[in-house]
């Protein structure tokens, strides 16, 4: 196999990895063809999944883009933007000082949710915005979100909400009335095993033997070339 070859190879895996997600999870929405495929089932696991799943993100704006390029989704229709996320946004870059990735997450979920209170609630005005309301939304989200892209969407949910409250256009303390779902620390397997680890198991190995010298050899490729991280220290 030429080198050219083999280096496209792992991308192209995690390429084809993130489709099968991409598929199970319009699946359980109710898409059964690309036909009802819409550009938001797409670009909810480009925002949502950013954080702990960067391929799968990854692949959901590169499928856009090939979408977009054989027209096999809508055009965006121009709109103009409600006053409350034009409002955010200056306020978000003006005031805040956010970096510009930082302030597409919070639009995306301020659009989100005035979106959900259009399409779910009967509700005419903001300041009739209740925390049932709100629950409703986040309920929502957590069908489409793992519990640590969550925690983030809940953190933009809550910037929004307090920004809002400030300027009266929703009741205030709306902010503080929101679960914050717990992630715990490692209880995600590790994307790959620290190097001091690895070599503390490849010096538990007896070397002295046929089977030893067979198992660190294995277990040495498998380190230097698949489960070891980046930066990793050189040991004698």
């Amino acid at each position: 196999m030429a080198r050219s070859a083999r280096v496209s190879a792992l991308p192209i895996r995690r390429h084809l990895r993130a489709a099968r997600q991409l598929d199970q999870r319009w699946r359980r929405r109710g898409r059964r063809s690309l036909d009802d495929v819409c550009r938001e089932d797409l670009r909810v696991c480009a925002r949502g999944h950013a954080q702990d799943d960067a391929d799968l993100a990854a692949g959901a704006r590169q499928l856009e883009q090939y979408f977009d390029e054989r027209g096999l989704l809508p055009r965006e229709e121009v709109s103009t933007p409600r006053p409350e996320i034009t409002d955010y946004q200056a306020h978000l870059t003006e005031l805040r000082g956010l970096a510009a990735s930082t302030i597409t997450h919070h639009l995306a979920t301020a659009s989100e949710l005035l979106r959900y209170l259009a399409e779910t609630t009967p509700i005419t005005r903001l300041t009739q915005l209740t925390p049932a309301d709100i629950d409703g939304f986040v309920e929502t989200m957590s069908g489409r979100l793992t519990r640590a892209s969550l925690q983030h969407t809940v953190g933009q949910l809550r910037a929004f909400l307090r920004f809002l409250g400030a300027q009266r256009r929703v009741p205030s303390g709306l902010d503080t009335q929101i679960d914050t779902p717990r992630v715990y620390r490692h209880e995600q397997l590790p994307r790959a095993l620290a190097w001091d680890t690895v070599w503390a198991l490849l010096r538990s190995i007896d070397c002295t033997t046929p089977l030893g010298r067979r198992d660190y050899a294995m277990l040495l490729l498998m380190a230097t070339y698949g489960v070891h991280q980046r930066g990793r220290r050189a040991h004698p």
